[in-house]
Formats: C-alpha cells, structure tokens, sequence
C-alpha cells in the first residue's frame, strides 16, 4: 500500500478532469450542506498537477461555500492508473445497499430528523 500524502492546495489551483464522467450537479448542494455540518472530512484526490482525481462534487460544493484552500491527498498517477481510479472511486459507492431496517434504527435516533432530508428523497423518510 502506498503512503498517502496529503498537501494544502488553493481551490482555485485545482482543476476539474476535463471528462469527468460524472453528472454531479444534483449532488453539490446535499454534500455543501453535509460540510457546513460536519466540516470537510473527505480530502479530494488530485494528480501532482492539481487535477481532480476523485472529489469533483466536494470541489463544487467549496467553491459554492467560498472556501479558499483545502487538504487535498496527492497522488502521483500515470494518466491510466488515474482513469481506472476515477472510475472505480464512483461505481463502488454504488454497488452498496442499504439495510433498512438499519437505517431506520439510525435516523430514529438523532433528536433532528430534520437535519437528515437533504441527503434522503421526501418519501425515502417517511
């Protein structure tokens, strides 16, 4: 496993991939939100020459909140390894379901289910 090397970046030194293959724009807002609350918890991954690797909706989404530099990991990529790495870091989040009766425990507990309906569909809480 390689080390991991995380570097302070200015946000507007950061570039998006040209082709990222994600539609994102539905996402910006909910992970904005997610930020505001939680704080910035996830590094975006970038190349040695500050391109977006994996964490194009988290860059939206600090652009939108104003911030001016970040923690970002650095990783030194051939052009394939990145691609694949792109790929992979998007289509695994999608091959997990939930467990709902899981996650109904869970969001009976917070004392604000409120706070939760940005990252849920109206009728996914009822």
């Amino acid at each position: 496993m390689k080390d991991v090397q995380i570097e302070q970046r200015k946000l507007d030194e950061i570039k998006p991939y040209w082709k990222n293959p994600r539609n994102n724009e539905k996402a910006i807002d909910a992970v904005k939100d997610s930020i505001e609350e939680f704080g910035y918890n996830v590094p975006i991954v970038i190349d040695t020459e500050n391109i977006i690797i994996a964490g194009h909706t988290r860059y939206k989404a600090l652009q939108k909140l104003g911030v001016r530099e970040i923690a970002c990991v650095v990783r030194d990529l051939s052009e394939e390894e990145a691609k694949r790495f792109r790929i992979a870091d998007n289509k695994t989040g999608e091959l997990a379901d939930w467990d709902e009766d899981a996650v109904k425990y869970e969001l009976l507990e917070p004392d604000d289910i409120e706070g939760m309906t940005a990252y849920f569909e109206d009728t996914e809480l009822d």
